[in-house]
């Protein structure tokens, strides 16, 4: 499929042709598509967005923009020039907007509109927020960061013509949409008043090469020399040489620590964010060398003596990468030139594997060099998850970019550029993640037990998308597993569970535990269960999910538990759903990295509970005492009603 992409204002002119494929790498599954060709980019500054452009013949389409306001908002929402948007106005609206930037969306169908993370907490404090879907999404591994910073600010301006020049704005983004704020703080000085970029990529070239990062050091440590990389097929060598190779604990070690040491330093939770990326690092290296999009020729890399190995050695034993044409046509109006104009604060994860801490490295580098680093701060946060911030981080760091605008107090950052890294992130980790110290020592760490479980889906070994880990007790269902494991093609899956003591409704000695995935717009529980364990055992389950298997009538309710004037209240307890007189769902705000900050809580239909009556109205009561808001269990997963923050007094 050949499209050709012209951009009114913009001098750029893209063809892209796609070769669509299934990839397979060790725990993923990921669409391929090749980018053949950019052509005729402008590289110049587009200070004007481009209000009159349409989606690429054959584009993705749009997605029905239409969305729910949060209470005391206003929902607006529609399509224009070829995208959609969504704003939500408070009404008692503070005069201050935010632009909210999402990350990539490449190879997906639709143009879809992404929220802020922080909607709930910027509604409860008057502020406004607009998104846009941009006017395309690209095919992989495109990456958009310059159109998607011209696309929001174009809704800047559609904002200011329909409802009203902001006081302020904000623009906020994540992973691409990172890179997209601090692009909008270079061009844009003229609408935004300050950044808050979240994860950012560091540009679109060098995230290409930070992806390389990790096919460069798996082939070093395997041995791989320069004549075997040119003439050998890459997806051969990446199914057989080197998996084989790391499957050796000292070469795996030496691969692990050459890697850490080339995407920023030894840092918290790194080898666990290399662990929970790693297949689609590998897919993703496969896929833009053969798109000509990765250049290393000249690259000097420098491992500061990780695994005893001098810069020297592993310079001249390197695999060098040439680009291709691709590489050689990306436009700069894609890129970051560290010009910018506004207060930037960037927040990063620790041990992010897709954006690891480097991309944050070369930002502050590019800003200096310009003479600009005076208006940039950087955070971390201790976590092994791509853009794995809970709501509380992200809000105090917004806080303190207002703080910075609005009342010249510069906020505190980290010196991400340092030698020693290993304590960075802790200032502003709110809530720890399993597999830190601070995690182990929590109050009822020691009732967790690990869960090994085998998988399939009508006989395949599952590669869908949800699938969670839940008590059943007294017909009530309670989310207990912390991370999300990724499916494995093998089928063979691990998590770690609470306990009851530390999530209200999870594992005591005799509770069921079993497998919960969503097939077909329902939820489905599997047949097979295994008993918690009363000692530190590992649970064993083979789960065999079938297509067509009798549903399960649950209601998902997600948010959190806030004070009136939004602030969290400690301790965070217990939360009850109830229809009537009846208890039909409890879970508690979880007080470690879990799936998320916030609660998940399951309601139960009246096959399992009587009295959980289908389109009961939902109470909810927070340690022992009824809250203003309530629901309706309709059984559904994806109402946005089916958010709820539970406002105690």
């Amino acid at each position: 499929m050949t499209t050709i992409v012209e951009r009114a204002g913009v001098g750029c002119v893209i063809a892209e042709v796609m070769v669509v494929a299934v990839c397979r790498r060790k725990n993923v599954v990921i669409l391929c598509a090749l980018l053949v060709a950019f052509t005729g980019c402008s590289g110049g500054r587009r200070m004007q967005p481009t209000a009159q452009s349409s989606p690429s013949p054959g584009a993705a389409r749009v997605a029905n923009p239409q969305f729910a306001a949060l209470p005391g908002a206003r929902a607006i929402f529609g399509e224009h020039a070829g995208w959609a948007y969504q704003i939500e106005l408070p009404v008692r609206w503070n005069g201050t907007l935010v632009m909210y930037i999402h990350g990539s969306h490449a190879g997906e169908p639709e143009l879809s509109v992404e929220p802020p993370p922080i909607r709930s907490y910027l509604i409860r404090q008057g502020y406004a927020w607009a998104a846009s879907s941009f006017d395309h999404n690209g095919v992989i591994p495109t990456l958009i960061p310059g159109i998607a910073a011209d696309q929001t600010a174009a809704l800047w301006d559609l904002f200011s013509q329909d409802i009203g020049r902001p006081r302020r704005t904000y623009v906020i983004g994540a992973s691409m949409g990172g890179g997209a704020a601090v692009i909008s703080a270079e061009r844009y000085s003229d609408r935004y008043d300050g950044a808050l970029a979240l994860c950012p990529i560091a540009g679109v070239a060098p995230t290409y090469d930070s992806d390389s990062n990790y096919l460069v050091a798996a082939a070093y440590a395997a041995g791989v020399t320069q004549g075997e990389f040119d003439r050998t097929s890459l997806h051969t060598l990446l199914d057989t040489k080197i998996p084989s190779a790391l499957s050796d604990p000292s070469t795996r070690a030496r691969f692990e620590a050459i890697w850490v040491a080339m995407t920023g330093g030894n840092r918290p939770f790194a080898t666990q964010g290399l662990h929970l990326r790693e297949a689609a690092l590998g897919g993703l290296s496969e896929l833009e060398v053969q798109a000509g999009l990765i250049d290393n020729t000249h690259r000097m890399y420098a491992l500061h003596g990780a695994a005893g190995i001098s810069d020297d050695a592993f310079n001249k034993r390197a695999i060098r990468i040439s680009p291709g044409p691709n590489r050689r046509a990306i436009p700069q109006s894609e890129e970051i030139s560290g010009d910018i104009r506004v207060p930037v604060i960037t927040l990063s994860a620790t041990g992010d594997g897709l954006v690891p801490i480097s991309e944050a490295q070369f930002i502050r580098r590019k800003v200096e060099a310009r003479g600009k680093g005076q208006l940039l701060v950087q955070r971390s946060v201790q976590s092994p998850e791509h853009c794995g911030f809970v709501e509380s981080e992200l809000e105090t760091s917004f806080e303190a970019l207002v703080s910075w605008v609005e009342r010249g107090i510069k906020p505190a950052g980290e010196d991400l550029l340092a030698t020693d890294l290993t304590g960075i992130g802790a200032r502003f980790t709110d809530v720890a993640r399993l597999g830190s110290p601070a995690a182990a020592a929590l109050p009822g760490a020691r009732d967790r037990r690990d869960l090994n479980a085998h998988v399939t889906l009508d006989g395949k070994p599952f590669e869908s998308g949800l699938l969670v880990a839940v008590v059943v007790r007294d017909g009530l269902v309670t989310q207990c597993n912390y991370e999300n494991t990724l499916p494995a093609p093998d089928g063979q899956l691990h998590w770690t569970l609470a306990g009851d003591s530390e999530i209200t409704g999870c594992g005591v000695p005799g509770a069921d535990v079993q497998l919960m995935t969503y097939i077909g717009n329902a939820f489905m529980l599997s047949p097979q269960h295994a008993q918690w364990p009363s000692s530190a055992e590992t649970m064993q389950l083979n789960v065999a999910f079938k297509s067509g298997s009798p549903a399960e009538r649950l209601t998902l309710f997600h948010g959190q538990v806030v004070n009136a004037s939004g602030a969290r209240p400690a301790p965070r307890g217990v939360i009850d759903a109830f229809i009537g007189n009846t208890r039909c769902g409890r879970t508690s705000v979880p007080p470690t990295g879990f799936l998320a900050e916030e609660f998940r809580l399951y309601v139960v239909g009246p096959e399992s509970v009587a009295g959980c009556t289908a389109g009961g109205t939902v109470r909810f009561r927070v340690d022992g005492k009824f809250v203003a808001q309530s629901r309706v269990n309709d059984f559904s997963v994806t109402n946005p009603d089916d958010r709820v923050d539970l406002v105690v007094p």
